[in-house]
């Protein structure tokens, strides 16, 4: 049982037993067990206090812990919700997963939404993740060659096999399969070990190339200071790349998380772009061209609620109509925003 846990559930304001307390536990490990990508996105809608996709559309969830334990009531929300957040903690803190990934991403939206997670710092969590994990995924693997086996390691075993198959050769032709076959296993283990000390390096040299090619193509698109989108130099894309750059840097993403300094690359590319520094969604959304807010858009089922620049540059394709009156945000933080959400959606498999 996870350290916090029971400091969590107590937020639930529930009084369980120790026998209880072990119970919830073992539905949380087996919800995170068989969890599915979509299935974290319910858990952060959960985890926020927002409102279910329909009636007992959480059941499904709910009923690890009442296999774990007949006591569990189905109507008991607020305590689901208290254990969906504690999900999410210990899967932010396990081996990094998808079902990690999805929720880091998703917690994002939540920030950006202003939703507020049962556990206080579950946000916190997501950000650690996103950092730590944007850095652990693009260090270089080593290529260390100071183990490989030089070019005659392997006739060595078989030159002394032949010989003691020479030597024994009187003794029949029995002892001499048994020699052989000493030798034979040899070089089998040998060739295997070369094979994995390969396929390592093989690994090693694709992944280097991914990092490079990420770094590089990012660096040009800065560099030379033009729209692959929209076709023209970032001097004339004005607030259009708010969103726009956003998904141009996507585009240029190998590896998710992005980079730890992607929100330092949209900055760049905004201030260079001439965008305003603050802006409301409705105005960043009525600036980008009609024909760019039409492009195919991959939106996972029931993802919607949080991905909300997403759903609102879908709806924009409708009817744009004349801007809501509505607070304006730093540019920035939208373009970071829907660049996270673009991450997210690529997490989960497009249909065929």
């Amino acid at each position: 049982m996870h350290s916090q846990f029971a400091d969590w559930y107590a937020v639930s304001k529930v009084q369980p037993t120790p026998e209880q307390l072990s119970a919830r536990w073992q539905g949380l490990e087996a919800l995170r067990k068989g969890i599915r990508r979509e299935d974290v996105i319910q858990l952060v809608l959960a985890a926020c206090g927002q409102k279910p996709p329909a009636t007992d559309s959480w059941r499904p969830l709910q009923q690890h812990f009442k296999d774990a334990d007949d006591t569990f009531r189905f109507g008991a929300e607020h305590e689901f919700r208290v254990l969906a957040a504690a999900a999410l903690a210990v899967e932010l803190e396990a081996t990094p997963s998808a079902a990690g990934l999805i929720a880091a991403l998703a917690l994002q939206s939540a920030a950006f939404q202003q939703w507020r997670p049962l556990i206080p710092d579950l946000l916190s969590r997501a950000d650690q993740f996103l950092a730590q994990r944007a850095v652990d995924i693009r260090k270089a693997a080593s290529l260390s060659i100071a183990d490989a086996p030089t070019a005659d390691a392997p006739t060595v075993p078989l030159k002394k096999a032949l010989d003691a198959a020479v030597s024994r050769a009187a003794e029949g032709t029995a002892a001499v399969v048994e020699t052989l076959s000493v030798a034979i296993n040899q070089l089998a283990s040998a060739d295997a070990r070369a094979q994995k000390r390969l396929t390592n390096a093989l690994e090693a040299i694709e992944h280097r190339y991914r990092v490079a090619e990420e770094e590089l193509g990012i660096l040009w698109w800065l560099f030379g200071e033009r729209s692959n989108e929209l076709g023209k130099p970032f001097a004339s894309c004005g607030s259009a790349f708010v969103l726009v750059s956003a998904s141009e840097l996507a585009s240029l993403t190998r590896m998710v998380p992005g980079p730890i300094a992607a929100q330092h690359f949209l900055s760049k590319a905004l201030k260079l772009a001439g965008a305003d520094q603050k802006i409301s969604e409705s105005k960043a959304i009525g600036a980008t061209p009609a024909m760019w807010r039409e492009k195919p858009t991959f939106v996972p089922t029931g993802a919607l609620r949080v991905m909300p620049l997403t759903a609102r540059i879908m709806a924009a394709r409708e009817e744009l109509g004349a801007p809501e009156v509505e607070a304006s945000k730093a540019a920035i933080v939208l373009s970071v925003q829907y660049y996270h959400e673009i991450l997210l959606a690529r997490q989960f498999p497009e249909p065929s």
